[in-house]
């Protein structure tokens, strides 16, 4: 019984040492300005292993079995990028370096309406935001990087930093995501 036992251990050891668990660990940055991309998918083609970069541009991925593997690293508004290597690494703690280009998103057409009515701006009902093209410029003054200085002083609009590296911000109206806010000009 014991012998069974201490067999079974060893061909549980074994297989798992033929199998490979590798661990691979990448920096993803833009290519431009060598800046870390908070939040890219990094995927295993083949197999469920996937993760997202963190706050400094860092992924790692544990259990990626021997052999050459395709790894896709990808990012809105940059273009995907799929490296294939070969595991195991030559050195287990390596950390490679991924850069990622900029790519231009086109969008589809927006028409923007407007009618006359006899109703004044208060009593619309819908909530409508009105910039006078002088707050824009004063605004523009204090802080010509940023427009979404813009809304700091407006109720029920949130200027949300997201990332303190990029500068990059999130506009809540009335409290939904940022994805459904549209800003027109």
């Amino acid at each position: 019984m014991r012998s069974c036992f201490c067999f079974f251990v060893s061909l549980l050891v074994s297989t798992s040492a033929i199998c490979g668990q590798n661990q691979f660990t990448a920096v993803v940055e833009d290519s431009a300005s060598g800046e870390p991309i908070v939040g890219a998918n990094v995927l295993v083609t083949g197999t469920n292993l996937g993760a997202m970069t963190d706050i400094i541009g860092k992924v790692t991925i544990a259990g990626i079995p021997n052999g050459p593997q395709t790894i896709i690293f990808s990012f809105i508004g940059y273009k995907t990028r799929a490296l294939v290597i070969d595991f195991p690494l030559a050195e287990a703690t390596q950390t490679i370096q991924v850069t990622l280009s900029q790519t231009n998103i086109e969008f589809e057409a927006v028409t923007v309406t407007t009618a006359r009515t006899s109703y004044d701006l208060y009593d619309a009902p819908v909530r409508i935001e009105v910039k006078g093209e002088e707050d824009i410029g004063e605004t523009m003054i204090d802080h010509p990087s940023s427009i979404s200085e813009l809304f700091l002083e407006s109720t029920g609009i949130q200027v949300l930093q997201t990332s303190a590296v990029s500068n990059y911000v999130s506009i809540k109206l009335q409290g939904l995501d940022g994805s459904y806010t549209q800003i027109l000009k």
